[in-house]
């Protein structure tokens, strides 16, 4: 495995493991810009080369399988917000938001360790309070 070269302080990344992070970071990157974050010009840099790395060597790698626990099409079925800013449209607690998560009484998933959380479901439910 040959690891992607990132200029600068940092760390080396393992080709497929730069495959396996490259849809959920452009994702990410996505819905940052979208909501109007500003992002490092050098972040975004060494994003793009991590998908170019990764995507080539998916490429060339089509029959292994993909990492299991790092489900990408989940968080694609909704637009998803932060447990804290459904805790502040809901005016609940964050503890409150991830247990009615937990219970599926509200819809969201979990990337890596952290939820999101069904943005039109928690928009609903403020207007009707």
């Amino acid at each position: 495995m040959r690891p992607v070269v990132i200029p600068g302080p940092g760390v080396f990344i393992p080709a497929p493991i730069a495959a396996a992070l490259a849809p959920t970071l452009t994702r990410t990157f996505s819905e940052a810009r979208r909501a109007g974050y500003y992002i490092d010009p050098d972040v975004m840099e060494a994003v793009e080369r991590l998908v170019v790395v990764g995507s080539a060597w998916a490429d060339r790698h089509r029959n292994v399988a993909g990492v299991p626990n790092l489900d990408t099409s989940r968080s694609d079925e909704f637009e998803s917000i932060s447990v804290q800013q459904a805790a502040r449209q809901l005016n609940v607690s964050e503890t409150a938001v991830k247990a009615r998560l937990r219970r599926g009484t509200l819809q969201g998933v979990k990337v890596g360790r952290r939820w999101r959380v069904d943005a039109q479901m928690v928009h609903a439910e403020a207007e009707c309070r």
